[in-house]
């Protein structure tokens, strides 16, 4: 039987393309208050009225926002804690792979920024939020679409890989990082043996042109 999501709260980073779309689509089929993030103001309103024709679910909300740069991560976050204090599932679905060097206007490379250092800062911000809603034995949850970062590493001393830039590079950083910070936020949210009142997990969907809603389930 998969559970209905009737009054939970989503949001889901990407959710107006590919994996992150069918996320929200299956999401917002089984009754949650959800919202999509993208940075293309036009493609989201049109994927906001997607999944609400889609789902029958009224209650899907798109918030416009470029997660390559921090300002506007947290002004989302902000934006986001201040109108659902509570919330259930934090979706990081929102993702690039760029094989050129580019750095962003505050000059942080691209790859780093959009796909680890936006997903820290948003997850700091609605932290707050997913405690409000999680409880022990049935907590909130975070969860990373992501590469798993085998052999990765972080370039603590040119995160930019300004002297020797190389899209494996870039990919096997920011997929690290991840993964570095699911296991230490994990570990921070674990009171002595206390069941954690929000989680974090990895999930990495492999190659798919397309995920059916009847295989997406959430508890």
């Amino acid at each position: 039987m998969i559970e209905q999501l009737n009054g939970r709260v989503a949001l889901v980073t990407g959710g107006t393309d590919g994996v992150g779309k069918e996320i929200a689509r299956a999401m917002a089929r089984r009754g949650a208050r959800l919202i999509i993030v993208g940075r293309d103001a036009e493609k989201g309103a049109r994927a906001q009225q997607e999944i609400r024709a889609f789902s029958g679910n009224k209650d899907v909300d798109f918030v416009q926002a470029d997660l390559s740069l921090m300002r506007q991560t947290r002004r989302l976050g902000d934006e986001v804690a201040k109108g659902w204090p509570a919330m259930h599932y934090l979706v990081h679905s929102a993702g690039v792979v760029r094989g050129r060097h580019l750095v962003t206007a505050e000059g942080i490379e691209s790859n780093f920024a959009t796909n680890y250092l936006s997903r820290f800062m948003l997850t700091v911000r609605l932290l707050p939020a997913l405690q409000a809603a999680g409880q022990p034995g049935k907590p909130a949850r975070i969860v990373m679409v992501a590469h798993p970062g085998f052999e990765g590493t972080i370039h603590y001393d040119d995160v930019n890989l300004t002297t020797n830039f190389a899209m494996i590079r870039a990919f096997k950083q920011f997929h690290y990082a991840n993964d570095v910070f699911a296991v230490e936020l994990a570990r921070r949210l674990t009171v002595s043996a206390q069941r954690p009142s929000v989680t974090i997990s990895c999930l990495h969907p492999g190659p798919t042109k397309r995920i059916s809603t009847a295989k997406c389930r959430y508890g």
